[in-house]
C-alpha cells in the first residue's frame, strides 16, 4: 500500500473581501474549488497569483499553497449643495472609498446663521455639526448646507417733521433703532409715529432717494428708511374794521409758524385793537 500526501490550502482574506470558501487540506492531485465574494463598495479584483475568477476556481492540488483574494474599492462622489443663505459649502474629498472619513464645511452668508446639513431630498438635517464628519457609505452621497434668516438683524427708522417753513432739515427728528428678520418685508406706514407732534402728519417713506411703501431689511443691516412728516397749513383771514386803512400779514401758513400783522388806521381815528 502506498500513501498518498496531504497539503494545506490556505485562503486569506485581503481589503474589501467579505469571505472565501475552500480552503482546507487535500490529497495530491486532488481539486479544491474556491470562492470569494466582496463586501459593499468594492469590486472585484484577482487572486494573489493574479486569476481572476471569483467564484468556483479550480485548483489541483499538488502542494501547500496559500492564497490570498483582493478587491478594489469603489471611488464614489461626494456632492456638496449651498442652500439659501450660504455663502460657502465644501468638502475635504469629491470622491472617497466606503469607509473613508469626510468632512463637510459650511459658512453662512451675512444675516444667516447655519442650521444643519441635509442628504440628498430629506427635509430633516442629518446633522448641525459645522464642520460636519461622516464615514462614506457604498454610494454616492449629496448633502446640501441650509441656513435660515437671522431674527436680529438691525435696521434704522429716521423720521423728518417738516419745519414752520415747509423744509424738512437734514438730520433727522428722531430716530428708532430697530431689529427684524432679515428679508423680512416692511410696510413703512407701519412704522411711523403714532402722535409726531401738533399739526404733524404722515406723509410719506423713503429707501435712498425713492419713494416707496414697502421694503425688506437688508442682510447687512444697512436698511435705512426715512419717513417724512408734512405740516398743517391753515389760512389767516384780516379783515379792516372801521376807521382802518389797511392790514398785511393774510395769507396762509403752517401750523406753529410765527406771522407779523400791522394796520394803519384812517385820519380821523386811532387804532384801538384786533
Amino acid at each position: 500500500y502506498y500513501s498518498r500526501a496531504q497539503y494545506t490550502l490556505t485562503l486569506n482574506k485581503g481589503t474589501g473581501i467579505a469571505t472565501v470558501t475552500g480552503a482546507g487540506t487535500y490529497y495530491y492531485g486532488a481539486t479544491a474549488t474556491i470562492s470569494a465574494t466582496v463586501s459593499s463598495g468594492y469590486t472585484w479584483s484577482k487572486w494573489s497569483d493574479d486569476n481572476t475568477t471569483m467564484t468556483n476556481r479550480t485548483i489541483t492540488i499538488k502542494g501547500d499553497k496559500t492564497l490570498t483574494a483582493n478587491a478594489t474599492a469603489i471611488d464614489y462622489t461626494v456632492t456638496v449643495n449651498k442652500g439659501t443663505g450660504i455663502s460657502s459649502a465644501t468638502s475635504d474629498k469629491a470622491k472617497a472609498n466606503v469607509g473613508n472619513t469626510v468632512k463637510l464645511t459650511a459658512a453662512a452668508s451675512t444675516g444667516y446663521h447655519f442650521v444643519g446639513w441635509y442628504k440628498g431630498s430629506s427635509t430633516t438635517a442629518e446633522s448641525t455639526a459645522n464642520p460636519y464628519t461622516f464615514t462614506m457609505p457604498a454610494g454616492n452621497v449629496s448633502y446640501t448646507a441650509k441656513a435660515e434668516p437671522n431674527t436680529d438683524t438691525a435696521y434704522k427708522v429716521e423720521h423728518y417733521y417738516m419745519n414752520t417753513s415747509g423744509s424738512y432739515p437734514t438730520t433727522a427728528n428722531a430716530t428708532d433703532n430697530l431689529t427684524g428678520t432679515t428679508g423680512a418685508t416692511l410696510t413703512l406706514a407701519n412704522l411711523k409715529k403714532a402722535s409726531p407732534g401738533d399739526g404733524l402728519s404722515y406723509k410719506e417713506g423713503k429707501v435712498g432717494t425713492s419713494v416707496v411703501t414697502t421694503t425688506t431689511i437688508a442682510a447687512d443691516g444697512s436698511t435705512v428708511i426715512k419717513l417724512y412728516y408734512s405740516r398743517a397749513q391753515y389760512t389767516l383771514t384780516i379783515n379792516k374794521g372801521t376807521g382802518i386803512a389797511t392790514v398785511t400779514g393774510a395769507g396762509t401758513y403752517y401750523y406753529g409758524q410765527e406771522i407779523a400783522v400791522t394796520a394803519t388806521a384812517k385820519t380821523g381815528y386811532t387804532f384801538a385793537n384786533w
